[in-house]
């Protein structure tokens, strides 16, 4: 009886798994490609920012060297500053503004994921 039942159970595994394999109108099905939506500006801020504070913190974990922090680092500032600057067509914003800017937000982000013990320890 338990040979029986042992059977049918390999039976039904090989079923299973073989019939997708064996499936004749497997390669009529149709994926549909994702749309290339272009993202909006406080998304494309969002992964800019959130990139900064991930190198910031492999940094501080000692996951990355200071060359690669500082390449790193250099590279998404840049990419910060650009979309600032396509964000900010204001007349009279200088680079050094938008830098400024930049610094501001990130020191902002540091300190809310830092939480509210970064304030007392300085």
């Amino acid at each position: 009886m338990e040979l029986v039942i042992g059977l049918i159970m390999i039976a039904g595994a090989i079923a299973i798994i073989g019939y997708p394999l064996i499936q004749k109108d497997i390669h009529n099905l149709k994926v549909k490609p994702a749309k290339n939506i272009p993202l909006g500006y406080e998304q494309q801020k969002e992964i800019v920012m959130s990139s900064i504070g991930e190198i910031e913190f492999d940094f501080n974990m000692h996951k990355l060297t200071v060359d690669d922090y500082q390449e790193l680092k250099a590279l998404y500032k840049e990419k910060a500053v650009q979309l600032l600057k396509d964000h900010d067509k204001v007349s009279g914003v200088t680079e050094k503004d938008l830098l400024r800017k930049l610094e501001e937000e990130i020191e902002a982000d540091l300190k809310s994921l830092k939480g509210p013990d970064a304030n007392e320890k300085g």
